[in-house]
């Protein structure tokens, strides 16, 4: 609406500005997270860190950052999801085999999720 004078419209729309920049880091800093919980496929990333913590954590480290295993962090950075999915279910030599003695189906597909959300 206009107040008269250039001041006043400057200062609106400053005002609106601000406001929309808010908005775009609530949505920049809040929204990656809830997006990244749940794939479409229905893995969760969430239960993958469970799974990852009782099941992987030993060698790779809480985080996937390394440890007696190789650095995971960041794998969406090097592989998509399936091809983590296939090395989790016919690992090296080196990996004990868990799938699908130890892991379903399932777990290996929130883990995969899982190990995505990793930076």
């Amino acid at each position: 609406m206009y107040r008269g004078g250039s001041g006043a419209i400057r200062s609106e729309l400053v005002s609106e500005l601000s406001w929309g920049a808010c908005l775009l880091g609530v949505l920049i800093f809040v929204a990656p997270p809830l997006l990244a919980a749940e794939t479409p496929d229905g893995s969760d990333a969430a239960r993958g860190q469970q799974v990852f913590a009782q099941n992987c954590a030993t060698c790779h480290g809480n985080e996937g950052s390394g440890g007696f295993g190789p650095k995971l962090a960041p794998i969406s950075a090097r592989k998509d999801h399936r091809p983590v999915t296939d090395i989790i279910k016919e690992p090296s030599a080196n990996m004990p085999p868990l799938f699908p003695a130890s892991l379903s189906e399932r777990d290996v597909e929130d883990v995969a999720t899982y190990l995505q959300t990793l930076k």
